[in-house]
C-alpha cells in the first residue's frame, strides 16, 4: 500500500499546485485516461473537476466505485467463461480496489488534509441552538 500512498499523494499534490498557479478552473484535467494505467488518477481527476467541498473529494464509495468500473479484469476483452477464473480476477479487483480507496482517502484525511480542506472547504455546518435558550436580539 505504501507505492499506492506515495503515488496518490504525488498526485494529489500536483493537482494542488497546479490549481494554485492556474486556478480551479484550468487545473482540472480531462478524465480521457487509459484505465489500466490511469485508473487511480482518473479517479483523483473526476474527484477534483467535481467536488465543490471537502465532503465531495472526500467520498469512500466513490472511490471504491469507480475504481471497480475503471479496473480492467472486472471487464476483460473477451468473456471469461471459466467461473474460478472470474471469482479470482473479482477478489482481486475487490482488494486492490479496497487498497486503492483506503490510500486516496488516507491522502485526503491525513497527509494532505490542509491542503485539501484549504482548497475544498468543508460545508458550512448548521448553527447549534442557544444552549441557553435565550432567542438572539433584534
Amino acid at each position: 500500500m505504501y507505492t499506492y500512498i506515495q503515488s496518490h499523494r504525488n498526485f494529489i499534490t500536483y493537482l494542488l499546485d497546479l490549481q494554485l498557479v492556474n486556478g480551479p478552473q484550468r487545473a482540472t484535467l480531462h478524465p480521457d485516461f487509459n484505465p489500466d494505467r490511469w485508473r487511480d488518477q482518473a479517479i483523483i481527476s473526476e474527484l477534483f473537476m467535481f467536488g465543490h467541498n471537502y465532503e465531495d473529494i472526500d467520498d469512500e464509495d466513490y472511490i471504491y466505485n469507480q475504481c471497480i468500473f475503471y479496473t480492467a479484469s472486472w471487464n476483460p476483452p473477451n468473456p471469461i467463461t471459466d467461473q474460478a477464473v472470474i471469482d479470482l480476477a473479482t477478489q482481486v479487483a475487490i482488494n486492490d480496489c479496497t487498497h486503492v480507496k483506503e490510500s486516496i482517502t488516507s491522502c485526503f484525511r491525513n497527509e494532505l488534509r490542509a491542503r485539501v480542506v484549504h482548497r475544498f472547504p468543508r460545508r458550512n455546518q448548521r448553527r447549534r441552538p442557544n444552549p441557553r435558550g435565550r432567542q438572539p436580539h433584534h
